[in-house]
């Protein structure tokens, strides 16, 4: 799965039930795995770079001992058309995003479970330190009701989901329209897709309808005409960013979290320094809490240092903390020579 915010989601999902799992962003890094490690099924995306889900699981058939090997799809395709793609690839069996997780777990079980008669009964989603939020980004395009039911009404992995979608969905439609420019077809299909299964998890009906048909037009034609739908997709995209923008200043605030305003007190040096030290040891054990850490230090920095550690935030997001880490510590060795 190559999606930061699909990889959150299914991993919340598979480890509260105690699976122990492994991420691989595309198919190449899939099969590297596969060939170091004994694992006892594989859930596989289909539209990834690199390597996609169906070459992956053609190629890993071919290894030794992996004949038989479980392969699930897990793909925002839901058409029977794409489900007999999957199957002719050399996949098991699929499940369309965004997940259900009573059919995720019914269908882990009939390939695991040792007795046919065993019963997963998925415990709520952690929900433990986190602040209760009795508000959310409104926009009509959202249905946070049905948002919520989709990750178990998990307040802390909902916020990320939005969160998540903010940082790595603003500049989609200028993505799409540079792949297309460079005719990169095939790219812009994937961004489509990734942004049709995005959706689903917010649960925006309309936004995965308008990736939808961005992507089945790019699949029946290279040289379709998409303009239309990408201006609407445009003027969408910025309203639920500004949503969840309005949402996410307004949660800050009632938590105590905004930026340093004349009455507040920035941090010392000894203050900084020691919170610089726990991000840097939360980025060395991938801590995706990490983000949490840097916003609490952006409550109490300068709105110059703050832009400076910023892009940071969508390191994490996307998975690079040896990047973010750098990031930080080129940041603050430059920092500390401008103090002395």
């Amino acid at each position: 799965e190559d999606n930061d915010m699909n990889q959150e989601v299914a991993s919340e999902f598979l480890e509260q039930v105690g699976i122990v799992l492994s991420i691989a962003e595309n198919g190449q890094v899939a099969l590297e795995k596969l060939a170091l490690q004994s694992f006892d099924l594989v859930l596989m995306d289909c539209q990834m770079p690199v390597m996609d889900g169906y070459q992956a699981t053609q190629a890993l058939r071919k290894l030794p001992g992996l004949s038989e090997l479980p392969v699930i799809a897990m793909t925002a395709n839901a058409m029977a058309g794409d489900r007999d793609m999957c199957l002719r690839a050399g996949m098991n069996d699929h499940i369309a995003k965004p997940i259900e997780i009573s059919l995720l777990y019914t269908t882990l079980l009939s390939y695991l479970a040792d007795d046919t008669n065993t019963e997963v009964s998925a415990k709520p989603i952690d929900n433990d330190a986190v602040e209760d939020v009795n508000f959310w980004p409104t926009h009509e395009a959202i249905d946070v009701d049905k948002g919520l039911q989709l990750v178990q009404n998990s307040v802390r992995l909902y916020q990320r989901i939005f969160e998540r979608f903010y940082s790595g969905q603003q500049g989609i439609v200028t993505q799409i329209e540079q792949a297309l420019g460079q005719a990169k077809v095939d790219d812009a299909i994937r961004y489509a897709h990734t942004l049709k299964g995005v959706a689903g998890n917010l649960h925006s009906a309309q936004l995965a309808e308008l990736a939808r048909g961005i992507e089945s037009k790019l699949i029946e034609s290279a040289t379709a005409d998409i303009s239309a739908e990408l201006t609407e997709l445009s003027v969408l995209i910025e309203s639920v960013c500004k949503a969840i923008e309005a949402w996410s200043a307004r949660l800050k605030q009632e938590q105590g979290s905004v930026e340093p305003s004349e009455n507040e007190t920035l941090m010392s040096d000894s203050e900084l320094s020691e919170a610089i030290v726990r991000l840097l040891q939360m980025l060395e054990e991938a801590d995706v809490d990490a983000v949490e850490q840097m916003h609490t230090i952006r409550s109490h920095v300068s709105a110059s240092l703050w832009q400076k550690m910023s892009p940071a935030v969508s390191m994490v997001n996307s998975y690079q903390f040896d990047e973010a880490a750098e990031l930080i510590e080129v940041l603050f060795q430059r920092q500390g020579k401008a103090s002395d």
